[in-house]
């Protein structure tokens, strides 16, 4: 191998060591954001309201 070969592969390493940093860095963003995302939907609910006790114990169903 000459010099140039050595320094192309080299230089494609790296760029392949760099673009998978940032990829990682990226998807570590989205799934951050995700997380946020879901942490207020999570508060947005609330508390459950209770409804009286005769509620919802029957089914209307009409033939």
């Amino acid at each position: 191998m000459d010099v140039m070969s050595v320094a192309n592969i080299y230089t494609a390493l790296r760029m392949n060591q760099v673009q998978t940093a940032v990829e990682t860095s990226l998807l570590r963003m989205a799934m951050d954001t995700q997380a946020q995302a879901v942490q207020n939907l999570i508060e947005d609910l609330g508390a459950v309201s209770i409804n009286p006790a005769h509620l919802g114990n029957n089914i209307d169903v009409y033939l």
